[in-house]
Order: C-alpha cells, then sequence, then structure tokens
C-alpha cells in the first residue's frame, strides 16, 4: 500500500478495497500544516496505517521546508514517541 497525497482535499490516503485510511490537515498559511485528524476503519486499527500516514504529512512538511501543528491526538503522540520529528513542530 502506498500513501497518496491529495493535494485538493488536503488529505494524505491509503485506500484498499477495505476502505480508506486517513489524515486530514489544513494549510494555515504558506509555512504551516495543521495536522487534524486521523481515521482508519475499525477492522483495518493495529496495523500501523495511521503512523504511516502521520510519517507521509511529516516527511512531506519536511521535503517542503513546513512546519506542522499536531492538532490531532493520535499526531500528537506520534510526535512524543519519535522526538526526532520535533523540529516540524510549529
Amino acid at each position: 500500500m502506498t500513501v497518496h497525497h491529495d493535494l485538493k482535499a488536503h488529505r494524505f490516503r491509503l485506500p484498499s478495497e477495505e476502505g480508506e485510511a486517513r489524515l486530514d490537515y489544513r494549510v494555515v498559511d504558506a509555512h504551516t500544516l495543521e495536522l487534524t485528524s486521523t481515521y482508519v476503519e475499525p477492522g483495518r486499527r493495529g496495523r500501523g496505517l495511521a503512523a504511516r500516514l502521520v510519517r507521509a504529512a511529516l516527511d512531506h512538511a519536511r521535503v517542503e521546508g513546513k512546519r506542522v501543528i499536531p492538532a490531532c491526538s493520535y499526531v500528537r503522540t506520534y510526535l512524543l514517541r519519535h522526538p526526532e520529528d520535533g523540529d516540524l513542530v510549529a
């Protein structure tokens, strides 16, 4: 499975036959993304899909020279577990 970045919808997606896991974000300004929510269908939880979505969003922010606001509780928890990405937090 590959994470897709849907620029129009402001969403990172992991589609499958079982449904779609997603991480939504809001563009705050030219340098900042607010990571607002993650969702994984109940039957797909526990497989690391949300972590893959957050990793993709953080990698995107780093490459684009952007900072993130971790509004989503899962994203905040992820960042606590991965302090090496703390420099991305606005």
